[in-house]
């Protein structure tokens, strides 16, 4: 038996039209789902890569072999760095330190030079006392370790 859509009452109409409608959100629902878990795929593979990066880039900062100086050597290089310190101390203070102190330093080669002495030569600040004396001139104490 063959039924029209014309030959049914005014609530089966609606009754259909309800499934119809239910149907449709229930089909839009699992596109919607279907796409999220496509993206959350593509960003999940996206971050193991920049994770996998990084621990790269960790690994190959950490094996940065520097040469093994004498407390004495590194004791020049600093003193070589910083050479245009007014009123400027470089004392050996134990194994592998060095303590220094320099006043009327511009901030920004005070910086520089502890940069230059890590990415160099290994050589590392372990304690720093800076105070500002006027605009960008500080005075400075620090000490530094070296491989």
């Amino acid at each position: 038996m063959i039924m029209n859509w014309n030959d049914l009452s005014d609530k089966k109409k609606a009754n259909f039209l309800v499934l119809g409608g239910v149907i449709s959100l229930f089909l839009l629902f699992v596109l919607v789902l279907a796409w999220l878990n496509s993206e959350n795929n593509t960003l999940t593979r996206q971050l193991d890569k920049q994770r996998i990066l990084s621990q790269s880039l960790v690994t190959l900062q950490n094996s940065a072999v520097f040469p093994t100086l004498s407390t004495t050597k590194a004791k020049n290089i600093i003193r070589k760095t910083y050479r245009t310190a007014k009123r400027k101390k470089i004392r050996i203070d134990g194994d592998k330190r060095i303590a220094f102190s320099g006043s009327k330093m511009l901030f920004s080669k005070l910086l520089n030079g502890l940069k230059t002495l890590k990415t160099k030569y290994g050589i590392v600040a372990i304690d720093a006392d800076i105070k500002r004396n006027s605009g960008g001139v500080v005075d400075a104490k620090i000490t530094f370790t070296h491989p």
